[in-house]
């Protein structure tokens, strides 16, 4: 996981792009993305998506679609 949060910050710093990693440990990833853009008056969050359809979407159920329901922030999705 930090390996992967490193190469996203030598990116993001090399464009001089403002960014925040955090690594959390929860019940709900979907509720604590939206407690850390809150915490951190976040401008926008930025979450890929696997593209999961049909049954794999309702047994495994969406962060993406969680996250965009619930942010008061806008919210980017990337394939």
């Amino acid at each position: 996981m930090r390996q992967h949060t490193h190469k996203l910050e030598t990116v993001a710093k090399k464009s001089n792009v403002p960014i925040s990693v955090k690594i959390k440990q929860g019940t709900s990833i979907v509720t604590e993305i939206i407690n850390i853009a809150k915490s951190s008056r976040t401008d926008l969050v930025v979450l890929g998506s696997h593209g999961r359809t049909g049954v794999k979407r309702m047994i495994l159920g969406s962060v993406a679609n969680g996250v965009v329901q619930k942010s008061k922030c806008p919210v980017l999705i990337v394939k």
